[in-house]
């Protein structure tokens, strides 16, 4: 929310400053579910269906990783722009951690 809020409007809402953690924890992000639960996990699904999602999300992955560092950089330039830290370091090991192989 904070970089699509800096590249709409032009400025930086103070609770995107990661460093700040009275203001990181004022903001007050929307989660919906619209009703729906989904308890299953990954780890429950036969080996065939896995290695079959694998076969047919390749190229998914390719573009989920590609998304994650162009992230990443924007992310950077609005720091650079703005001179705050929005995204730290623990929540870029995150993010990359969680780049598809």
């Amino acid at each position: 929310m904070c970089l699509f809020s800096a590249k709409l409007t032009g400025s930086l809402p103070s609770h995107c400053d990661c460093t700040d953690l009275e203001a990181w924890s004022e903001f007050d992000g929307t989660e919906e579910d619209h009703g729906v639960s989904y308890n299953d996990t990954v780890e429950a699904q036969p080996p065939g269906v896995l290695k079959m999602v694998d076969y047919l999300t390749q190229a998914d992955r390719q573009l989920y990783n590609a998304s994650v560092e162009r992230f990443i950089e924007d992310i950077k330039d609005v720091e650079g722009t703005f001179g705050v830290k929005v995204l730290c370091s623990e929540q870029e090991a995150s993010l990359r951690q969680k780049m598809a192989v």
